[in-house]
């Protein structure tokens, strides 16, 4: 088999083995399945991103969108597992206990092994028919892509660490781009990792205040301690901005 096509396949099925095994974590109580489901669905999603408009892809477009559909509203359950732990960090237990974010939650998602399966049988179908120099020039050239949109987002880094959407953007184009790349261990990626991780940071700091602000319990000490975490936070997103900026298409591979 060629060697290039044997990469891609082997990343691909080990992408579903992952998220099978972070699905029957889920289903035994783990606290920290859900995180782990959802990083695996994402990088399963980005890993297929540069083909999914090929015609030999086209067969994972309705198991992906009913994956996608199981995977409604894990993000909300998700937000409010992180603003839990965020309250307890910035807060003493007691105050974190009586500041409780509530949140109107779906159940846990829970993904039929049978939809894993078909996505695994028609992995595996995919590649009899495809050119693997050719999926690499085309994985190739949307990395390029996303790094372009991303270095064109920090014209103005001040202000974009002033806007939470935009923040939410741009850090989604990290992720989508890490999530492409890492299995090439490029040089790019703990530039991703670092960007990807104090942008998330800020982002959950900001739904941290909304909700807060939302439920009345938006305290005045509560208040000064988010004001402290997010000037250090624009800090650190501003270093790790600056090392995104100097990345070329050379680090992507």
């Amino acid at each position: 088999m060629n060697d290039g096509r044997q990469q891609l396949e082997q990343m691909l099925a080990a992408r579903v083995m992952v998220l099978r095994d972070s699905l029957l974590r889920l289903r035994l109580g783990d606290a920290m399945a859900l995180h782990d489901v959802r990083v695996a669905v994402r990088r399963l999603r980005a890993s297929l991103a540069p083909w999914r408009d090929r015609r030999g892809f086209r067969s994972l477009r309705r198991p992906l969108r009913e994956l996608a559909r199981a995977m409604a509203g894990s993000g909300r359950l998700r937000d409010r597992e992180v603003q839990q732990q965020g309250l307890r960090e910035l807060l003493s237990p007691a105050a974190a206990t009586a500041m409780t974010v509530t949140t109107a939650l779906r159940p846990a998602p829970d993904v039929p092994d049978s939809l894993l399966a078909r996505l695994n049988r028609r992995l595996a179908r995919i590649w009899r028919d495809q050119d693997a120099d050719d999926l690499i020039a085309v994985r190739d050239a949307h990395a390029r892509r996303l790094l372009f949109r991303i270095q064109c987002a920090l014209g103005q880094p001040a202000l974009l660490l002033q806007l939470p959407d935009a923040i939410h953007v741009l850090r989604l184009d990290c992720k989508h781009l890490r999530y492409l790349i890492e299995s090439l261990e490029a040089p790019a990626l703990p530039a991703l990792r670092a960007a990807q991780q104090v942008l998330g940071d800020l982002r959950d700091l900001d739904l941290l205040r909304v909700a807060l602000a939302e439920a009345g319990s938006l305290t005045a000490a509560a208040s000064a301690r988010l004001r402290q975490r997010r000037a250090h936070l624009v800090q650190l997103a501003g270093n790790a901005l600056q090392d995104l900026d100097g990345l070329s298409d050379a680090d992507l591979s």
